[in-house]
């Protein structure tokens, strides 16, 4: 039910576009919105405010052209206004002979890698002489074809990859990890003992830009003799170190593949006593790495024969052993490949295990652990920084005198009490006569309520009347 609702706004009220992909393209509002229900339009309103969206994952139908060219040419057209667009004569022509998707007009060519946007070729069509009007208009047609990779690359933002079917998108990111384990740029072999062949141990390293703030992440494996790193820039900016751990094992489980009895090693003691205990997809729901997770258990049930085992070890120890030596190894490959001249390359992004439809923020990349608290953060933060939550008018943030106040008894004080009072004077709350003055808008309500000839304000209260002046010689006292 959700689906067709999103589908009868998009192509019925917004010309096409989805209305939930807030964060990429200009809000567009409802000209009907009381053809939707309520709590729809309440998340796109709020959707817009966090400048957030949700992402489809999965848009293979178009590389196979079971799409609309009027849909498509409708985004074009409200995308790019400028272009060339094509005559809804033209189009209506068309539809009536029954060339309606765009498997109808040609095939777009095969993406053989992550990055690349496909190509549309038109077939060569020919029509009888009583459809003059098609062979009049389809050169025009032809030649809005050129604009379709653009389109394409346009409405995949931000990962282009969802264009291929998740199956092979999944490949296609395993073929890239057992690539990068074998060649020699960025990987490198040690003596590692026959008796411990089956071994395979992980580790990651996290470093913080301070120009950018962004984060630089890395991941090293080491199996049989054979170590390599990889970075997870791909990823965008929602990666910690739960997500460079855990794309270690996903690596690990991989090589584990080519080898009999093979037992992963990681020093991430979450990461292991989560997979020991053989999570439900329920259980991973609001997992923040929940992709990797399921990538990890889907390998694994591929190795039907033999399972890879996994246990913890302890990281930075002075012990022995051969455990200890590689997770030395493999801890010092992925810090030291964050200071290569030439970073190693970036695995790629595990959309294939995500939802249909996932949040997705400009700064946080996909959102996969809980939506309510990443929501309430937000908004709780959003709200804050917003001059209109306050009671009084507060005016921009740059005219107030960066100077600090007076060390006076209600500015700066011990006390809980005063703590409260100090609360509300600051946020222009405490109930004097000035403030009752300015709600109430009575022009005889200024004066001090002890007969001074002074506004009533807090600073006159808690500094100038002299009815607290013992108060005040005792406090300094």
């Amino acid at each position: 039910m959700a689906v067709i609702t999103l589908s009868d706004w998009t192509c019925g009220s917004n010309a096409c576009l989805n209305p939930l992909l807030s964060s990429l393209f200009p809000h567009k509002p409802c000209h009907h919105p009381h053809l939707l229900p309520f709590a729809w339009s309440l998340a796109s309103s709020t959707l817009s405010s966090l400048k957030l969206s949700f992402l489809p994952t999965d848009l293979s139908y178009i590389l196979h052209g079971d799409v609309s060219l009027c849909h498509l040419h409708s985004i074009f057209h409200l995308l790019y206004p400028s272009f060339p667009s094509i005559s809804p004569k033209s189009l209506s022509n068309f539809e009536k002979h029954g060339f309606t998707l765009l498997k109808h007009f040609g095939s777009l060519s095969p993406i053989r890698d992550f990055s690349s946007i496909p190509s549309f070729l038109p077939f060569t069509l020919q029509f009888p002489s009583h459809q003059y009007y098609l062979t009049r208009d389809w050169p025009h047609l032809s030649n809005w074809f050129s604009f379709l990779p653009l389109l394409l690359r346009t409405i995949s933002l931000p990962d282009s990859s969802i264009l291929l079917p998740p199956p092979h998108r999944k490949l296609l990111a395993e073929d890239c990890i057992l690539t990068l384990s074998r060649t020699p740029t960025h990987s490198c072999t040690y003596a590692h003992p026959a008796s411990h062949s089956h071994l395979i141990t992980t580790d990651g390293s996290m470093l913080s830009i301070p120009k950018t703030g962004r984060k630089s992440v890395t991941f090293a494996v080491t199996a049989n003799g054979n170590a390599f790193s990889t970075s997870l820039s791909t990823l965008k900016h929602n990666v910690n170190i739960l997500h460079r751990e855990a794309y270690a094992i996903v690596a690990a489980s991989l090589l584990s593949l080519n080898h009999n009895s093979s037992h992963i090693i990681s020093d991430h003691l979450n990461s292991v006593r989560l997979l020991l205990s053989q999570p439900s997809p329920l259980r991973l729901i609001n997992h923040p790495a929940r992709s990797l997770y399921q990538w990890i258990l889907d390998i694994w049930s591929r190795s039907s024969n033999h399972i890879p085992t996994i246990s913890h070890i302890c990281a930075h120890t002075s012990a022995n052993n051969i455990e200890s030596n590689l997770n030395r190894l493999v801890d010092h490959l992925a810090s030291s490949s964050q200071h290569l001249p030439l970073p190693p390359p970036s695995a790629l992004l595990p959309s294939f295990f995500m939802d249909n439809h996932m949040l997705f923020s400009p700064t946080h990349g996909y959102i996969e652990n809980s939506l309510p608290s990443f929501l309430d953060t937000l908004l709780a933060t959003a709200q804050a920084a917003t001059t209109t939550s306050y009671h009084e008018p507060i005016p921009p943030l740059n005219l107030f005198n960066q100077t600090p106040p007076p060390a006076y008894p209600y500015v700066k004080t011990p006390s809980a009490y005063s703590a409260v009072i100090q609360l509300y004077g600051q946020s222009g709350q405490l109930d004097s006569k000035l403030l009752l003055s300015h709600h109430l808008k009575d022009p005889y309500q200024l004066w001090c309520c002890f007969g001074c000839q002074s506004f009533e304000d807090p600073h006159h209260i808690f500094v100038h009347c002299p009815r607290f002046s013992s108060l005040q010689q005792s406090y300094t006292q």
